[in-house]
């Protein structure tokens, strides 16, 4: 799609320096799916196999509840739904400070990155047999991603805008969605 976009006459020469320009906002891009992808694989397998789920067992028995493993799949959805009014408001309120695009994604993939290093801290030591790992390092790798993918997707998306050549609106938005796409691919 980017190559025929750069040979299209439909398309100008500054158009086309700024689809250059968006390739590595791509490539960056699908290197953060494939991490923030895991979730529904490999950490609903840990939340299933190596989390401790007993609430009585974390609480010293003062509640009686098994946390279902499929639950930890439910935070990302509320993390976006409690912070997305944060960073909007986060963007607006620096104005003219507002770092530049690159940064924030730079940020949104190192952030992503962090969010499964932070796995690592509970099993430095390694797990005796049947150990299991509090659920607050579920819940904070979870977190950490969901900030990633704020500082990602929604500028991505107004990135994806901006920089499509006016022929190519469409198939811009498409390629910002494919990156998505080509990360699970991947995975």
């Amino acid at each position: 799609i980017v190559v025929y976009m750069l040979v299209s006459k439909k398309v100008t020469p500054e158009e086309k320096s700024r689809v250059g320009s968006y390739v590595p906002l791509y490539i960056t891009s699908v290197a953060f799916w494939m991490i923030q992808e895991q979730g529904s694989t490999i950490l609903a397998n840990f939340a299933d196999k190596k989390t401790e789920l007993s609430l009585a067992k974390l609480t010293g028995g003062a509640i009686h509840f098994d946390i279902p493993a499929a639950w930890f799949q439910s935070l990302n959805p509320i993390f976006i739904v409690a912070l997305a009014p944060l960073f909007a408001m986060l963007w607006v309120k620096l104005g003219k400070h507002n770092p530049p695009t690159v940064i924030k994604f730079a940020l949104g993939a190192i952030i992503g990155g962090v969010s499964y290093l932070i796995m690592v801290v509970p099993l430095a030591g390694g797990l005796a047999p049947g150990e299991l790992i509090h659920p607050i390092w579920l819940v904070l790798s979870f977190l950490l991603i969901t900030i990633g993918e704020l500082c990602i997707s929604p500028v991505g998306l107004a990135t994806t805008t901006k920089l499509a050549p006016y022929a190519f609106t469409a198939q811009m938005m498409s390629l910002w969605m494919l990156s998505n796409a080509t990360a699970q691919g991947l995975n």
